[in-house]
């Protein structure tokens, strides 16, 4: 059967569409649009000017690293194999560098000699030293100018002589280039200093406030105590009333604000909020409180040599191998490197084609001496020609003018 036809349906049907208004303007009739597409310029028949390149420009300087093949990027052969050469050397130099600094600051600590600062001259006079035992040079005089640190570099040359070790070769000009890892080094103490501060303070809580009968604290109190020695501690919550809810919250505190025993002995013990950059201020300072935590920790792991987390650890980076696959040249580094290779030819006619630098009984005009003042105030446009770095940089293109 068929729907029954309703009065709404007859209307909709008689409806006269023409005077529904439209939900768009219509264009006039008398619009000349032939006209207005006739009044236009006409395109231009010039071509386009091909796109034109530049090296992005940041709001702030950013170094990137790229890993690489040097044969990839070094256009100068005879480079290569000095570059080779000379990091192993230079890795070897790191390695013992990095023995000898533990062992003249345990040195100290133990014997209660002052302890040095980790600063870059430090860490020179450790890869001298690592240097003038492998190049079998005099060890130098009886009474020296750092007599605490001539009488661990003897220890030290006693005990290598002992025992069979890696000779490289005889190295020259080198002084750049162990300046440059000393910087280096001074960077990466500082750093596993002021970074596993707090690992190793917690360990020492942990072990050294535990209940008697039990081997370690809790992990809450633990956390709790840690949170102390930076000033923070949980407080209740307040609700918009100001009234204390059941809800805890972490807040700071003044240093030694305190009533509980532990916190106060915590305090009194630390002296400085061990903070990184406190850390890093006031090296010399934690290093005594590294190394009584130090103590500690051999007597536990001593009396429970298999409990988890009950391990030792090095006041500074130690390192067993190495592996000559990396190592960083500035300006002055490249000249130490090119002093040793600029008899060639090649090299002598390589300098004077790409970087306009010739040797001083050889200039003439307008040429750069080889020297390295020469490398430091062009040392941008040195070690382009030296490097193809060019691939790797970010470009963006921009309108031509």
């Amino acid at each position: 059967m068929g729907r029954k036809c309703k009065k709404n349906d007859c209307a909709e049907g008689t409806r006269d569409f023409d005077a529904i208004p439209l939900p768009f303007e219509a264009v006039s009739e008398t619009q000349d649009l032939d006209a207005e597409i006739d009044a236009l310029p006409p395109p231009s028949q010039e071509p386009l000017a091909p796109p034109t390149y530049r090296i992005k420009e940041m709001t702030k300087e950013i170094n990137s690293s790229v890993i690489c093949k040097l044969t990839r990027i070094c256009r100068l052969p005879l480079l290569v194999e000095e570059i080779k050469k000379v990091c192993v050397v230079m890795k070897q130099v790191q390695l013992e560098d990095w023995h000898l600094a533990n062992l003249h600051v345990l040195r100290c600590l133990k014997e209660g000699d002052e302890v040095p600062e980790l600063e870059q001259m430090f860490f020179y006079r450790c890869c001298t030293a690592t240097l003038g035992n492998i190049e079998k040079r005099d060890l130098g005089p009886t009474e020296s100018k750092y007599p605490a640190f001539h009488k661990t570099c003897l220890r030290y040359w006693a005990g290598r002589e002992r025992e069979f070790a890696y000779d490289p070769e005889f190295i020259q000009n080198a002084g750049d280039m162990v300046n440059e890892m000393a910087k280096l080094m001074e960077i990466s103490a500082l750093n596993m200093t002021a970074f596993l501060f707090r690992w190793r303070l917690y360990q020492f809580i942990r072990f050294r406030y535990a209940k008697k009968g039990d081997t370690e604290l809790k992990y809450r109190e633990t956390r709790r105590l840690v949170n102390s020695c930076y000033r923070v501690r949980p407080a209740p919550e307040k609700d918009d009333d100001d009234i204390p809810t059941d809800k805890t919250v972490k807040v700071w505190t003044e240093w030694g604000d305190t009533d509980d025993p532990i916190e106060q002995e915590l305090c009194e013990w630390l002296r400085i909020v061990p903070w990184q950059w406190q850390i890093r201020a006031n090296c010399t300072h934690f290093f005594h409180k590294l190394y009584d935590m130090l103590a500690w920790m051999e007597k536990v792991v001593d009396k429970h040599p298999k409990t988890k987390g009950a391990r030792l650890y090095s006041l500074l980076p130690v390192v067993t191998t190495f592996q000559p696959a990396y190592v960083k040249l500035n300006a002055s580094a490249l000249h130490s490197l090119l002093v040793r290779l600029i008899e060639p030819p090649e090299v002598d006619n390589f300098l004077k084609k790409e970087s306009n630098i010739v040797l001083a009984r050889k200039r003439t005009g307008s040429q750069l001496p080889f020297d390295k003042k020469t490398f430091q105030k062009n040392r941008s446009e040195v070690i382009r020609k030296m490097f193809d770095v060019e691939q790797f940089e970010t470009r963006m293109v921009i309108d031509a003018p």
